[in-house]
């Protein structure tokens, strides 16, 4: 990651040397962006050049106040849905170096559950937990797709009312930057800059990803003591016996309340006890 501010006659030369590869961007704060086979070069309206490489990982020492978020219990059954998005200065840098911050899935939840409430009393962020029976009833309306949007464009929303947030705000893709906008159409939208694998190169959003993995590890805790039952990660065959000893004790309407119903292990599970 490198980042300066460039003279007129600088970006007058960048434009010339890479204009066969620049692409559109919504940022209203982007000037240009060219995307190239191993990096992209994004030029602000403030003339700051910001230079990413994609093999290059988070440690890197050129750093540039950003803004990240992520999710977490996305491809889980049970559970709720997290969102994050957190402020990363310079300052904050230097006070989270040693928690060995990357991305969430890289690391162990036991980890997690002991670093994540480090970050947040470090940390501006904003966290969104929607709870099963909310993210149940906003799926079929949305999509898991347009659902994800409208969480992470309100987490930023969320955050800008209360820290001024740097220029560079980023989101782990997981939609082309069209759709996305579209999820968000009528809504306020805050502009942000969608990367793949944004764990691995921006260090908020791997915060991010950390604070919502503590987020939805906490939530599943608490499921495990409410119903007196271990729930279990993932969304494999032993979560579909989980959900038959569930279903069994409590009924269908259990999923409901604390599974994601759209998944194909309803239909295993459902079929089963029919």
């Amino acid at each position: 990651m490198k980042s300066y501010i460039a003279t007129e006659a600088e970006i007058q030369e960048i434009y010339n040397q890479y204009h066969a590869y620049l692409k559109s961007n919504n940022n209203p704060s982007v000037r240009y962006f060219f995307k190239l086979a191993t990096e992209t070069i994004t030029i602000y309206t403030n003339n700051r050049v910001f230079i990413q490489n994609g093999e290059k990982q988070i440690t890197n020492t050129n750093f540039v106040a950003h803004c990240g978020s992520d999710e977490s219990g996305v491809g889980d059954y049970f559970g709720p849905l997290t969102v994050c998005a957190t402020i990363v200065e310079e300052k904050h840098h230097n006070m989270i170096q040693q928690l060995n911050i990357k991305d969430s899935k890289q690391m162990r939840d036991d980890y997690i559950l002991k670093i994540a409430p480090k970050l947040m009393e470090i940390l501006p962020y904003s966290l969104l937990i929607l709870d099963n029976e909310k993210y149940n009833e906003q799926v079929e309306i949305h999509n898991s797709h347009g659902l994800k949007a409208l969480l992470h464009n309100q987490a930023y929303i969320n955050l800008a009312q209360k820290y001024q947030l740097p220029q560079l705000k980023v989101v782990d893709q997981f939609c082309s930057e069209n759709n996305y906008y579209k999820y968000l159409k009528g809504k306020e939208i805050i502009k942000v800059h969608l990367e793949t694998k944004a764990e691995n190169k921006f260090l908020a959003v791997a915060c991010a990803s950390v604070i919502a993995r503590y987020a939805y590890l906490t939530a599943m805790k608490q499921l495990s003591a409410k119903y007196h039952v271990e729930f279990l990660l993932g969304a494999g065959s032993h979560v579909d016996e989980l959900g038959k000893q569930l279903v069994a004790k409590h009924g269908v309407a259990i999923l409901q309340k604390t599974a994601k119903y759209h998944f194909a292990n309803t239909k295993k599970i459902i079929g089963d006890t029919e």
